[in-house]
């Protein structure tokens, strides 16, 4: 009996303060807004897929040797991917206003499990240069290293999503 009084003075209360309740509801979405307007940045976000493969001599064999070895190798390439090398290059050549370091901050080099594809992520505040960015480190990459790690690389940046803070969504 004593918790149904209870929630009916809860209620009362809640009626009678209902109007301060919505006018806080209604300050907080306008300020959520205003600081999402104007404080936070807009980054957008490119993934590309690559396909890593050694070249055999014997193509016709894939065994779970090669698999294996494919597999393991792939850590490797992620590091060669983000090396100063590789991103010196891709800054010269881009001409972006960001050093080496910077540029691998906004990198994101993740393997789908148990499979021979890397994806790459590149986070920029312009769109097209975050693609532009994608597609050169995979041909720099691919270049560079043809001769040195006999690779089969295919791919070409696929997905362009909006990221607002930590929350990604698809453009």
């Amino acid at each position: 009996m004593e918790e149904a009084n209870s929630l009916k003075n809860l209620i009362n209360r809640m009626r009678k303060h209902r109007s301060l309740i919505a006018s806080l509801a209604s300050l907080a979405v306008i300020a959520a807004g205003i600081i999402s307007y104007f404080l936070l940045t807009l980054v957008y976000e490119t993934s590309t897929k690559i396909l890593v493969n050694q070249s055999s001599a014997e193509k016709g064999q894939l065994t779970n040797q090669n698999l294996q070895a494919n597999l393991k190798l792939i850590n490797t390439y992620s590091g060669i991917i983000k090396s100063p090398a590789i991103l010196n290059q891709i800054v010269k050549e881009l001409n972006l206003e960001m050093t080496s370091d910077q540029l691998e901050d906004d990198i994101y080099i993740t393997n789908e499990k148990q499979t021979q594809i890397t994806t790459i992520t590149i986070q920029n505040e312009d769109p097209a240069m975050a693609v532009e960015i994608a597609n050169t480190i995979v041909d720099t990459f691919e270049n560079d290293n043809k001769e040195m790690i006999k690779l089969d690389i295919r791919t070409k940046t696929a997905l362009l999503l909006l990221a607002i803070g930590n929350n990604r969504r698809a453009v």
